[in-house]
Order: C-alpha cells, then sequence, then structure tokens
C-alpha cells in the first residue's frame, strides 16, 4: 500500500504538510517571525535562510524533499542560502511584506449628500429672519 502524502497550499503552491510542519518549526524561523501561526505566510522567506546540507541534516528530509523544496522556492523568487552566504546577508534581501496586503486599509466613507434647507436648525433660520429685518 501506499501513503499519499498530504499537500498543503501555501502562498499559491504545494509543499507537503511535513515540510512546512518541520520548516515552520526551524531554528532559522523565529529569525523572521515570531508568532508561529503566522509562519506559514513567510515560509518561502524562512526556507531561504537554510543550505542544502543545513536542509539535509533535518531528520525526514532527504535528496527528493531538497529537490522539491528548491523548485517551490524558484517559483517564489527565492533560493536557498549559499554555504559562504551569511543569513543576515539573506535577511537583508527580503524587504517589507506583510502577512495581510492591506491590513490598515481604511474603509471608504459613504458619500455626503446635501440636505435641503429644511433640516436647517431653527436657530440658524431665526439668525436670517433678524438679518432680513435690520436690512
Amino acid at each position: 500500500m501506499t501513503r499519499a502524502n498530504k499537500v498543503a497550499v501555501t502562498s499559491g503552491a504545494d509543499l507537503p504538510d511535513r515540510i512546512i510542519q518541520l520548516m515552520t518549526n526551524a531554528p532559522y524561523a523565529s529569525f523572521v517571525v515570531r508568532c508561529a501561526a503566522d509562519r506559514a505566510v513567510f515560509l518561502p522567506e524562512i526556507i531561504s535562510l537554510h543550505t542544502r546540507r543545513e536542509l539535509s541534516e533535518i531528520s525526514g528530509v532527504g535528496r527528493a524533499s531538497i529537490a522539491r523544496i528548491q523548485a517551490w522556492l524558484a517559483q517564489h523568487g527565492r533560493r536557498l542560502r549559499r554555504p559562504d552566504e551569511s543569513i543576515d546577508t539573506v535577511i537583508c534581501h527580503f524587504g517589507v511584506r506583510r502577512k495581510d496586503p492591506h491590513p490598515y486599509k481604511r474603509p471608504t466613507l459613504p458619500a455626503i449628500t446635501p440636505q435641503p434647507d429644511a433640516t436647517l436648525a431653527p436657530a440658524l433660520q431665526n439668525s436670517d429672519s433678524k438679518i432680513d429685518a435690520a436690512l
């Protein structure tokens, strides 16, 4: 019997759940985002901090998984870190990205329509009649 891997959709591409779980709990994950619940959104950045060697040292990640990860990273415009490249250099190239593309977008305000004169306050209507009487 063959066992089918569950596949999770993250940022528009597929990676097996076990790889997502391993990478969101990887030591470098906290360098990208502190809250564990938000790590799946930033998975390309988290994985790109690793070298091939570091990935191969993770239990459950082999050559086939690394090849799949590299293809997935390429789809997201990322790559694995080179052995001679420092982590801070990779982090500096991330740029700013939010979990929600428009987290602070204000709701649109309703259009203001002019009100008829009948709704003016009585005080304003009385002041107009006093001005007219004075003239």
